[in-house]
C-alpha cells in the first residue's frame, strides 16, 4: 500500500474518456475547448488524442474501453484557464448555458461528463 508521502509527487498524466457518441464529442471538445485532437486507430476503433495543457486528454469508444453504454459514474473534471470568456462565447454557440459565477463556469460535454472551469486570474 502507497504511502501517503508516496502519493504527494504523484501527477496525473493522462485522462480517456469512453464514449458511445463519438463524433458529437470530438465535436463538442474541438468546439468548444479549442482542442485539436489527432486520429490513431487500434483494433479497428477510431481513437483521439491531444494535450490539454500537460496533461494527454484521449476520447476512445465504449467497446474496447470496456464501458457499457449505460454506465453512470460520479465524477467532476475541473479546469483553470488563462481565457475563460473565450470558452464560454464557443459554449453559447453551442447553446450551453455558460455563465460565470465567481470566477468559475460549470458545463456538460455531450455523454454529460460535468467540468468546472476556473479562471487563472482567479
Amino acid at each position: 500500500m502507497a504511502h501517503a508521502a508516496d502519493m504527494n509527487s504523484a501527477r496525473l498524466t493522462k485522462i480517456d474518456i469512453a464514449t458511445a457518441n463519438m463524433e458529437a464529442m470530438v465535436k463538442f471538445y474541438t468546439e468548444v475547448f479549442g482542442l485539436t485532437f489527432a486520429e490513431a486507430v487500434f483494433d479497428q476503433h477510431k481513437h483521439y488524442h491531444c494535450k490539454l495543457g500537460e496533461l494527454e486528454f484521449g476520447l476512445a469508444p465504449n467497446e474496447p474501453a470496456q464501458v457499457s453504454a449505460k454506465a453512470e459514474g460520479v465524477h467532476q473534471f475541473h479546469l483553470r484557464l488563462a481565457n475563460l470568456d473565450a470558452l464560454i462565447a464557443r459554449a453559447k454557440k453551442w447553446g450551453i448555458d455558460a455563465t460565470a459565477n465567481h470566477g468559475e463556469v460549470f458545463l456538460c460535454d455531450p455523454d454529460g461528463h460535468p467540468w468546472m472551469i476556473s479562471s487563472d486570474s482567479r
